[in-house]
């Protein structure tokens, strides 16, 4: 009777579980961070080139003209794609406004420098000088005017941009481009290095311009393994639902155009030709669900969202999705699917905001442990695993049926610890706080059935199914 009764109710200790095809990282544990230099006060497309491919395309060389440093550029094919360096002193180079650059005094007659260069043969290496006033262009046939730079240069060459000003500037804004993306094009290979830029015709040079490029910086950028993040506001979390760590993602003021921008990660690539996300992880799978855990805030009416595309052969066959609503705990949601044609690929992705461009700035999405159910559960690492014990409704411990109860036993340096039942759909149906090390949780309440327990402390993190 005992036995039978033990098989009843059991408490089996979440596992890891190894999978060939699904959702990689689902968890979000795995990020990897990468330290670089960037040149002061210059911003740089390793930003972006880091975050998408996790290579640089600018980088310090001792290779100068003068002093002890220049810069280099050059263009890479990374995962397919042709992906131009570029160094500017703006904070972005979308639109046609090129915010930011910096402070500048007289009227500059030209702007000179040295350069070498290995461009490769049907491509063009471009650098461009704006001058602004109160925010506004001076020099509106800059598109006109900027330098090309081709072919190679083994050593370095002088080069000299002559301007004519109607006006005197109060900034200035410095671009350089390894390939011509004033075409969007480039071929991979193309090296471009500059050094010792100086204007003419004023009498002190702009205190920031750092044209020699002496002065450079550390940078660091923490990115998120296995998933394509887009937006400014994807971040790594210590606010998990299970293990160390989440993906939080943030709707943010877009710097171009001072709209709202909605961070996402995802599993394929946004393509603007067909406005659909393409790509994706392969996925041969016909019945399944994803499923996951998120807290959603918002300082006003907004929404999240979570959705999954299942494709064959280049072409959507099935789209799901589900809102994710306001929750201050984390919330468990599901999306299921049931197909008939056979898919080849899968894209995951979830997204701050669902309206995107007109979603709330501050709107804040946490997700975690997001992954198809025929994966398994993800893992949960918990404290010294002597020390921590499951029980199985020991004799002489309990008064009510065997089959009522479980207990788990946690070490005394815990402290307070957070307990939290949930029932076979996610929801959460009992949470308290306890203290000591026996923590006792009565089924007697509840329907027979399969169950989540949780126990959380500030170094401890346990979960154990229950199957009553």
């Amino acid at each position: 009777m005992r036995c039978l009764q033990m098989a009843i109710v059991s408490v089996i200790a979440l596992q890891m579980i190894s999978w060939a095809e699904g959702i990689p990282n689902p968890g979000f544990e795995n990020w990897t961070t990468v330290d670089f230099e960037e040149p002061v006060p210059y911003l740089t497309s390793n930003r972006e080139t880091i975050k998408e491919y996790g290579e640089l395309s600018v980088t310090k060389t001792t290779d100068a003209h003068a002093g002890s440093y220049a810069v280099r550029l050059e263009t890479k094919e990374l995962n397919g794609d042709t992906v131009p360096a570029m160094v500017f002193n703006c904070t972005t180079l979308d639109g046609d406004e090129f915010p930011g650059g910096i402070a500048i005094s007289g009227t500059p007659t030209a702007l000179t420098g040295y350069y070498k260069c290995d461009i490769a043969t049907g491509d063009t290496a471009i650098f461009a000088v704006l001058f602004k006033k109160d925010g506004a262009v001076v020099n509106t046939d800059w598109m006109q005017n900027y330098l090309k730079i081709h072919g190679s240069q083994s050593e370095y060459t002088e080069f000299s941009m002559p301007f004519s000003l109607s006006e005197a500037p109060d900034s200035v804004v410095v671009i350089a481009v390894s390939s011509n993306a004033m075409a969007f094009s480039g071929i991979p290979g193309s090296v471009l290095q500059l050094d010792d830029l100086s204007f003419e015709g004023i009498d002190t040079q702009p205190a920031e311009l750092n044209g020699g490029f002496e002065n450079w910086q550390t940078c660091s950028l923490t990115v998120i393994d296995d998933w394509l993040a887009d937006g400014d506001s994807v971040v790594q979390s210590t606010d998990a639902y299970a293990n160390d760590y989440a993906v939080k993602l943030v709707t943010y003021i877009d710097s171009t155009d001072m709209d709202s921008n909605a961070s996402s990660i995802s599993l394929g690539e946004y393509d603007p030709e067909v406005e659909n996300q393409v790509g994706g992880v392969p996925y041969t799978g016909q019945t399944d669900t994803l499923c996951g855990w998120y807290k959603y805030s918002t300082p006003g009416q907004d929404t999240g969202a979570a959705w999954i595309q299942l494709r064959k052969d280049g072409t959507d066959i099935h789209f799901a999705d589900a809102k994710l609503l306001p929750a201050s705990e984390y919330t468990y949601f599901e999306i299921p699917f049931d197909v008939a044609q056979q898919p080849d690929s899968i894209i995951v992705a979830a997204v701050s905001s669902i309206r995107w461009s007109e979603g709330v700035i501050g709107s804040e999405l946490i997700i975690d442990n997001m992954r198809l159910k025929s994966q398994g559960e993800v893992s949960r690492r918990y404290g010294p695993v002597e020390d921590t014990r499951v029980m199985l409704n020991p004799a002489g411990l309990l008064h009510v049926p065997l089959s009522a109860q479980a207990i788990v036993h946690t070490p005394s340096s815990m402290g307070k610890v957070t307990l939290r039942l949930f029932d076979s759909q996610g929801r959460m149906i009992l949470r308290r706080l306890d203290t000591g090390i026996t923590h006792r949780v009565d089924l007697r309440p509840y329907a027979t059935g399969t169950y989540i327990l949780r126990l959380r402390a500030a170094e401890f993190d346990y979960a154990v199914r229950i199957v009553r």
